[in-house]
């Protein structure tokens, strides 16, 4: 498979399992995945049709597919409020008190680590730590965003390669001014934190 989810080989008949990248459906007429509301063209890269939420899904692209696809997995965009099991978790210097990136996954945390390896986030010098277990994806995404700020860890370059220069969070959890129902919810999660809620 190559950067964009093409399938670079087949072995046997091509058709007969037509998954693809992310659990698209390709459309073997065209050649495009189907994504439940849009078709994803693997030779570019991108979505043929805008995104239906529009800006709402803090992508400054609404043609683009997610700016990384190994943290931010729902198959489906449908994630349910209230969907449980998720974890945040902070990504520190050996000796330093003060995070570099504060992420959140509902995998095996380990395996997470393992991702960031592979990316070069997460260094030979580095040390995680799990900072809330078994949260609702909006108490995630307000921790999250509770987070970053507070330690000033969205310093990562957008459209740079993750590096031990680049490491930081490129982008905040989500766009605290979306007027949708989620996007409410998790800023009510982060406006608790905000207040000293817990």
């Amino acid at each position: 498979m190559d950067i964009y989810g093409k399938a670079r080989s087949f072995t046997g008949e091509k058709t007969f399992i037509p998954f693809r990248y992310q659990g698209q459906y390709e459309d073997e007429e065209t050649g495009l995945y189907y994504n439940r509301f849009r078709y994803y063209s693997p030779d570019t890269g991108t979505y043929i049709s805008q995104d239906p939420i529009g800006l709402a899904g803090n992508n400054p692209n609404i043609y683009a597919y997610v700016h990384d696809s190994n943290t931010w997995v729902d198959p489906y965009g449908l994630d349910p409020l209230g969907t449980g099991g998720f974890s945040v978790y902070a990504l520190y210097d050996k000796g330093s008190v003060t995070p570099y990136y504060i992420g959140i996954t509902k995998q095996n945390v380990q395996v997470r680590m393992d991702q960031h390896m592979d990316t070069g986030r997460y260094g030979n010098n580095t040390i995680h730590k799990v900072l809330h277990e078994d949260l609702t994806i909006e108490q995630a995404r307000g921790h999250e965003q509770f987070l970053i700020e507070k330690h000033s860890t969205k310093t990562g370059i957008i459209g740079e390669d993750i590096s031990t220069t680049n490491r930081g969070n490129k982008i905040n959890s989500f766009d605290k001014t979306r007027t949708d129902k989620r996007g409410k919810a998790f800023k009510a999660e982060y406006d608790k934190l905000k207040k000293g809620c817990k």
